[in-house]
């Protein structure tokens, strides 16, 4: 993982990595990055971010978390291949997700699954 600034979407620089090795159930087991940020409960946000990849495929989640709640988390998840991303040109990708009652906070994840280089770049979580 790298600071890369010499491909970005927005501002001077990229997140770069480079995957050598995964294992293709993803999670803890395979390389990527997470962020838990603060929400509003039964509230909408938007969720976009720009991928630019060479051959990995990615597994990305958007979800909540609670410690204690037994409450559907309707969570939003989705393979990310060359096929859907593009080869080596850069993509954005946007979602919509509702944050269900008893969870105040969105769980944005990505995980590779198959070996490969991608930059992610100007990635956002907003209110609607």
């Amino acid at each position: 993982m790298s600071f890369d600034t010499t491909y970005a979407v927005d501002g001077t620089r990229s997140l770069k990595f480079v995957v050598h090795k995964v294992n293709p159930v993803g999670g803890w087991r395979s390389p990527g990055l997470f962020q838990v940020s603060h929400s509003e409960e039964g509230r909408s946000y938007r969720i976009s971010f720009w991928l630019k990849n060479r051959g990995t495929k990615i597994r990305l989640g958007i979800t909540s978390e609670a410690g204690e709640s037994r409450e559907p988390r309707t969570p939003i998840i989705e393979i990310i291949d060359a096929e859907k991303s593009g080869d080596d040109a850069w993509r954005q990708f946007v979602y919509t997700y509702n944050v269900p009652t008893n969870y105040g906070n969105i769980r944005f994840e990505i995980n590779f699954v198959a070996p490969g280089t991608v930059w992610i770049d100007d990635v956002r979580i907003e209110l609607l």
